[in-house]
């Protein structure tokens, strides 16, 4: 009979996905994995067979853990033009109450491996469209409101929102707590809404 695991996984890979944020993948070793699981060095060999892999596996958690409810209100809201609004009002609020903000994890990984793994690209990709469809969606709703006009192209839209939002964690990065940053996401959905 195996033995029970005698640690939270669930919480360990929580931990790796924040060290993976802070650090890097490249910085990140498997003694600073070890340090911050508090899990043998043994057992993240057997459950995930490299550091690669245990960055594999907290990608796949953040992906659920962040950005599934992070596009949660642009899915779900009915008003598109209100959930475009809440959205980044959330992200505002959110990234300008921390001193030393972190940009996406999706966003450091692609600057520091960019498409040199398939799995991670992979994942990247479904960040990606994940972001995209929730906007797209998003904008098809204000549209059919009248919020954005119809003749412009939702999901080249979408894709400009994408990467405003990718451009604003870079921004927030760089600058925490700039006097502009509050202000940026309204200026852009005003040009979205001309």
């Amino acid at each position: 009979m195996a033995r029970p695991r005698s640690f939270d996984e669930g919480e360990a890979l929580q931990q790796a996905m924040a060290l993976f944020w802070t650090q890097g993948y490249e910085k990140t070793s498997m003694d600073d994995l070890v340090r911050v699981t508090g899990v043998h060095r043994g057992t993240l060999y057997s459950l995930y067979k490299d550091k690669r892999g245990i960055l594999i596996a907290a990608l796949d958690r953040y992906i659920e853990d962040v950005i599934r409810p992070m596009t949660q209100t642009l899915r779900s809201e009915p008003d598109g033009w209100q959930a475009l609004q809440r959205f980044f009002e959330h992200y505002v609020q959110k990234t300008g109450a921390v001193a030393a903000p972190r940009s996406c994890l999706t966003v450091h990984l692609a600057m520091e491996a960019g498409n040199a793994d398939p799995d991670i690209a992979a994942r990247l990709q479904t960040t990606a469209r994940l972001l995209e469809d929730s906007f797209e969606a998003a904008l098809r709703r204000a549209q059919l409101n009248g919020d954005v006009p119809k003749d412009k192209d939702a999901r080249l839209l979408a894709s400009l929102l994408r990467c405003s939002l990718h451009g604003l964690q870079v921004f927030a990065r760089a600058t925490p707590r700039h006097e502009d940053f509050k202000a940026i996401p309204g200026m852009l959905l005003s040009m979205i809404k001309a």
